[in-house]
């Protein structure tokens, strides 16, 4: 069996298992993240020597920086406490330990794309669209909407309530090991 393709496989299960983990707990273990990170330089140790296992270290040390950073960032109204969380910060600087440093960049970007799309799945599951519906319908057809109103209490509470965001990781994690040169291409990086 060829390395490479030991290491996507077995990095893809254990992010399987992060997710598993996550959509019970809203958690992922450092037990699984540290031990798995390890793993992912000594495979990258056996197929590329030194040089691979430092790969996977700078990989490894790039996506948690990154990932942090981009954590707390001051973004959104009231500049509350981001929805990337320590445990999703290790989680994605596992895969680096995996992939290296230039793939943990774009799996980032993909979990950035991703992550966003669940936070928009997320909330629109709590919008009240019949009363959406309602509202839209009685301001083209009647004009006055000065008696209605849209009960956006569900909306609010999913603002706040934790997302597992580790199905982001596995999204970004396998979009970057299909298309990887193809991404690279598209961004002008080769």
């Amino acid at each position: 069996m060829d390395i490479v393709f030991f290491k996507q496989v077995l990095l893809l299960m254990l992010i399987m298992v992060a997710v598993a983990i996550d959509w019970r707990t809203t958690k992922i273990p450092n037990l699984l993240t540290f031990p798995a990170a390890v793993s992912g330089v000594i495979l990258n140790y056996i197929a590329a020597d030194w040089q691979g296992a430092l790969m996977a270290c700078a990989g490894w040390l790039v996506a948690a920086l990154v990932t942090v950073f981009l954590g707390n960032l001051p973004l959104g109204p009231g500049t509350r406490v981001s929805g990337i969380g320590m445990g999703d910060a290790k989680l994605l600087a596992m895969v680096g330990a995996f992939l290296g440093p230039k793939s943990a960049l774009i799996t980032v970007l993909y979990f950035c794309l991703f992550f966003g799309l669940t936070s928009l799945i997320a909330l629109a599951t709590k919008v009240p669209w019949k009363q959406v519906r309602v509202l839209i319908t009685t301001a083209i057809f009647d004009g006055d909407i000065s008696g209605l109103s849209i009960d956006t209490t569900k909306l609010k509470e999913q603002g706040k309530a934790p997302i597992p965001i580790s199905i982001a990781v596995l999204a970004a994690t396998t979009m970057t090991i299909f298309y990887l040169p193809q991404t690279l291409a598209f961004l002008g990086l080769h």
